[in-house]
């Protein structure tokens, strides 16, 4: 019974080997695909680098199809990697036998913010690049190259200015390697400007968000004739700052004054008002003839007496004299101006607006007319709380806020102020235009009177005080 078992299993072993071999079925060899031949390099190239930053990446070798070429060090290729702008490339010449595992390294920086390009030459032929970075294959890569941190500033004005006219000073934010921090408006803070001066510092504030591109100016003034320096440093880090820049203020020289009657018919005998403002050689108002003048000689055309007839210097505010004058003769005349120096001509008496007639009568009335629309001289009138007291007296001066001149009137009054006053505003027209705003506010122990300018620059010409007013007369540039 056993044997028939065995003879069983046998023919059923047999049957099977008999069904393979008549099916043909064979064992399969496996075969190995290699990459094709060497047809562009991979890497990851940043779009950007910072200045003065060392960026490395990686190339990979791949053929035709994107198959990574790991043997690459069996081939015989020599490439050169060419910059632009101060690219510079570490290793800048390689072969194919310098890469180890199909892969190379490779260091680049520049210093110089622009646009630097890379491209890598075998012999004199370029090499395709897929740039990861940004998905493209080109035979030239594009790297930005922007500025770093700020370093220092640098400040750029005219080596010589005229004392007392306004100039421009630029204050410029540099990295390390000189690159103009274009995006300093975002990462700094604000910037202190020292006016630095024979009788003591001047400092101005410059606010971060001033900055466009990297730049800001700021328009300073000094009225003595003087060299002056020019600094600047960060308010944040007063490590970040400039060198000094000297600017030689030179004294004007004064050609010529403009003498203005405002009425047309006054008195003999009576004062009257007048006008005197000194011109330099390039026909700019000298707003500092307080500083660098001489006295003012006054002479009238007729054969009567001008009372006074010499100005002295510390009269003039922002370069205008507002004098009070007597004639003693009922004639035609004209006034002139004139200082030592300068050769004093006798005005002829002519139909011009200087004209003044001068009647023995009283003052007509006045006549109400239409404002001129090119208005060039206001008066704005103040009162305060007689709880003050009666105006002691005022300091007036000027400052340079965000690059615009202020003028601040501190009025002192014979009471101590207990009661603060309100805050207010008090548009400046000329004619129907707005052209500044005077505001009143509480000082330490005085009230502030604040004329700031908004469209174009406004000066203090006068200031006349009563018991518990003032009026403040406000001039504009004229043409």
């Amino acid at each position: 019974m056993r044997s028939h078992r065995q003879i069983i299993k046998a023919y059923l072993f047999l049957l099977l080997m008999g069904i393979l071999v008549s099916s043909g079925f064979v064992k399969a060899e496996q075969v190995y695909v290699k990459p094709g031949n060497f047809s562009y390099f991979d890497a990851y190239i940043p779009t950007y680098i910072t200045a003065g930053q060392k960026v490395t990446f990686t190339l990979r070798p791949m053929d035709a199809y994107g198959n990574f070429i790991k043997n690459f060090s069996y081939y015989d290729k020599k490439f050169l990697v060419r910059s632009t702008s101060e690219l510079s490339v570490d290793p800048a010449l390689f072969s194919s036998k310098d890469f180890k595992d199909g892969s190379l390294s490779i260091t680049i920086e520049d210093t110089k913010a622009g646009v630097a390009t890379l491209s890598i030459l075998e012999g004199s032929y370029p090499v395709p690049i897929k740039n990861e970075a940004t998905g493209s294959m080109l035979s030239v890569v594009s790297i930005k190259v922007v500025n770093g941190p700020v370093y220092k500033f640098a400040i750029e004005a005219p080596s010589t200015v005229e004392a007392g006219r306004d100039f421009v000073a630029k204050v410029i934010a540099l990295d390390k390697y000189g690159n103009v921090v274009k995006n300093y408006a975002s990462i700094g803070s604000d910037v202190v400007v020292e006016l630095k001066t024979p009788t003591g510092t001047l400092p101005y504030t410059i606010h971060y968000y001033k900055f466009k591109n990297g730049v800001a100016n700021i328009i300073l003034r000094y009225d003595t004739p003087s060299k002056v320096a020019i600094d600047a440093y960060e308010i944040n880090n007063r490590k970040v700052a400039s060198g000094q820049y000297y600017v030689d203020l030179y004294p004007p020289k004064p050609s010529r004054f403009k003498v203005e009657i405002p009425e047309k018919v006054i008195v003999a005998g009576e004062p009257f008002e007048v006008y005197v403002t000194a011109y330099d050689q390039d026909g700019q108002v000298i707003r500092n003839y307080n500083i660098v003048g001489k006295p003012v000689h006054l002479i009238a055309s007729g054969t009567g007496k001008l009372i006074p007839d010499v100005i002295p210097p510390e009269d003039f505010i922002n370069g205008v004299a507002k004098v009070n004058l007597i004639y003693t003769k009922s004639e035609p005349i004209t006034i002139s101006a004139y200082i030592e120096g300068m050769a004093p001509q006798k005005p002829a008496p002519k139909p011009q607006k200087e004209v003044t007639k001068l009647q023995p009568a009283p003052k007509p009335k006045k006549e109400v007319s239409k404002t001129p629309q090119n208005v060039y001289k206001e008066v704005a009138s103040l009162e305060f709380p007689k709880a003050y007291g009666s105006i002691k007296k005022y300091d007036y001066h000027t400052k340079f806020v965000d690059g615009r001149r202020i003028g601040i009137i501190d009025v002192f009054f014979t009471r101590r102020i207990k009661h603060p006053i309100a805050r207010t505003v008090k548009p400046v027209y000329f004619g129907k235009e707005v052209l500044g705003k005077l505001i009143v506010q509480n000082g330490k122990d005085t009230v502030v009177v604040v004329l700031v300018p908004e469209k174009e620059d406004l000066y203090v010409t006068n200031i006349t005080r009563h018991a518990n007013s003032m009026d403040i007369t406000i001039e504009r540039p004229r043409p």
